[in-house]
């Protein structure tokens, strides 16, 4: 591996179950980067970002939150990974996307969605 990074940000999913897989698969394919990086780096983090629904693929949410379920499971007992929640700050108050967080498309973050995200993921950054 050419860097030796000691924190990984890391935020997939939503696209993957768009495109056919399942929860279960798209939680395979993150084990699988962890344990890859985990043997070469073993001492590397991980801070997995939650999946969050949006307006374009909202038939989507019941997925994306089963997954987000199977990740948290796996997350639990390893020190090395940790779990920052965006969901709920992404949604309103009956748990549907808020819209000024997304694009006009309602499927990609606005400005205000990136400046949420930095919000919450700056702090966690710093930390040693």
């Amino acid at each position: 591996m050419p860097y030796k990074p000691r924190l990984i940000v890391f935020f997939a999913g939503t696209n993957d179950l768009a495109e056919g897989k399942s929860p279960a698969q798209v939680l395979a394919d993150a084990k699988a980067l962890v344990t890859k990086v985990h043997g070469a780096l073993p001492r590397t983090r991980f801070l997995f970002l939650s999946p969050f629904s949006t307006l374009k693929r909202w038939q989507l949410d019941e997925q994306l939150r089963a997954y987000h379920r199977m990740l948290a499971a796996f997350i639990l007992g390893d020190t090395r990974l940790g779990l920052l929640d965006l969901a709920p700050d992404m949604r309103d108050g009956v748990g549907r996307p808020l819209a000024q967080l997304l694009r006009a498309d309602g499927l990609h973050m606005s400005p205000d969605g990136y400046r949420l995200w930095n919000r919450r993921l700056r702090p966690l950054l710093s930390r040693p």
